[in-house]
């Protein structure tokens, strides 16, 4: 009885599906709905903002999508890809969504060949998912080799923290130790200094991040100022010389560029400048701390708000 009423269950679904899908159809092939009724203004502002086309495209898009959840509610892989032009695939998120149901249907060949056929210019979320889906052929393929080029040839590119560590998590024992000091190195010699930091702080890596701080000093963009206070904050307890040269670059940015709104957040910072310099006898190349308020002074004294804040009950 059980099965039987399954049954049934599922025939009647299926017709569903197929009369939906042909009233969807129709509709599709259905003229567009005649707007005339509405008043000569509007339609010329609709025509000015949103084109001649923009209600053709707006019918194609939802009878695709209706298509599709057709498609993928009745289990027909082909269906749902077919509602994709070719021009839809060229786009590397969607290749790596068709490429996902292929690989799903044991067409791992067909999805690389779909994949390499996308465009090369993409935004960093669309790689990422075209990353995903390459590796993830090549893996069914066989070609773990490839799949670990591919790996850190995507990490080395975007410093992409998970692909590094499935990268690592695919070597032999031991090796691993060595694949993540060339990471580090590679890290550290990133042109893009915020994200690099990032990466140190987040992985973490927080020895690669001080050194980082120290040795390209002149790069830090004081105008980041959640992640370079995240930053500073993490390097505070064993790294106070970076911690105190990250916040420097906040105060500076913030003094330079006269934002006043900033200065109270600005003179916290150098009170706490001032909390570290007790633990830090040796300053190198960077001036020490007293050296450096002098410079302040020296450069920023006629900005007496800032100076009343660093004054005021609870600063340094």
């Amino acid at each position: 009885m059980g099965r039987h009423h399954y049954s049934y269950g599922a025939s009647s679904w299926a017709t569903g599906l197929a009369r939906l899908k042909a009233e969807v159809e129709a509709y599709a092939a259905a003229p567009l709905e005649d707007e005339s009724d509405d008043h000569e203004a509007i339609q010329f502002l609709r025509q000015l903002r949103e084109g001649n086309s923009y209600a053709a495209d707006r019918k194609k898009r939802f009878v695709k999508e209706c298509l599709q959840e057709i498609a993928a509610s009745s289990g027909d892989t082909n269906a749902y890809i077919a509602q994709y032009s070719e021009e839809d695939l060229k786009r590397k998120d969607i290749a790596a969504e068709v490429a996902g149901l292929l690989l799903s249907e044991g067409q791992a060949e067909g999805a690389v060949d779909l994949l390499l056929a996308a465009d090369r210019d993409a935004s960093a979320a669309e790689q990422e998912v075209w990353d995903d889906a390459y590796i993830a052929c090549l893996e069914a393929l066989g070609q773990s080799a490839q799949a670990q080029a591919h790996r850190w040839a995507s990490f080395s590119a975007s410093l992409n923290a998970r692909h590094l560590r499935n990268y690592l998590k695919a070597l032999p024992d031991f090796d691993d130790v060595e694949a993540e000091d060339l990471a580090m190195t590679h890290v550290a010699m990133d042109p893009d200094f915020s994200r690099a930091l990032r990466f140190c702080i987040d992985w973490p890596d927080l020895l690669t991040a001080a050194r980082m701080v120290e040795e390209r000093a002149a790069e830090i963009d004081g105008d980041r100022l959640l992640m370079l206070g995240a930053a500073a904050e993490a390097l505070r307890p064993r790294h106070p010389r970076a911690a105190v040269l990250l916040w420097r670059a906040m105060i500076a940015t913030t003094l330079a560029r006269g934002l006043s709104a900033h200065y109270g957040q600005a003179a916290e910072l150098l009170a706490e400048c001032s909390v570290l310099d007790a633990q830090i006898t040796d300053y190198g190349a960077f001036a020490s701390h007293e050296s450096y308020v002098q410079t302040l002074q020296d450069h920023h004294g006629h900005k007496s708000s800032f100076w009343a804040k660093l004054r005021a009950p609870g600063s340094a």
